[in-house]
């Protein structure tokens, strides 16, 4: 994991046991994510706020989004004391998740995949264009 990533995809590939499998689901998670973060701005019982934010805590953690589990951690325990800036903690959680749906939807900074002209080491590296030499292009 890089210092500007906020998930590690090793991590979150061994939670997986596969990291195609992993990276299928960060997909999905992260739309989940987002209907996540608008409750957790719209709620106003307190009750309610400390269920989501434990149930989004819970899937960072599994997720290997560890910013966004010490973010979710540290509005429960405001939550649970009383103490805090639970306002400002709340915001920093849903700008935690919402870089996790950012980095998601990037395809995780990962460059595009790169074959050889011939298949060779030797050759010069060019990259899969689609549409050319019988791959179709994916459709838009």
């Amino acid at each position: 994991m890089t210092t500007t990533s906020v998930l590690d995809v090793s991590r979150g590939a061994l939670n997986f046991g596969d990291e195609t499998l992993y990276l299928a689901v960060l997909k999905d998670y992260s739309q989940e994510l987002l209907a996540s973060v608008h409750r957790i701005e719209s709620i106003s019982d307190k009750t309610a706020l400390k269920d989501e934010v434990a149930l989004l805590r819970a899937s960072a953690s599994y997720m290997a989004a560890e910013r966004l589990k010490a973010a979710a951690s540290a509005l429960l325990l405001a939550l649970e004391s009383r103490q805090g800036n639970e306002a400002a903690l709340r915001a920093t959680l849903c700008e935690q998740a919402r870089a996790v749906c950012v980095e998601a939807r990037s395809g995780l900074g990962r460059p595009p995949p790169r074959v050889t002209a011939s298949g060779s080491e030797d050759d010069v590296d060019v990259p899969v264009l689609e549409g050319v030499a019988g791959k179709p292009p994916r459709p838009v």
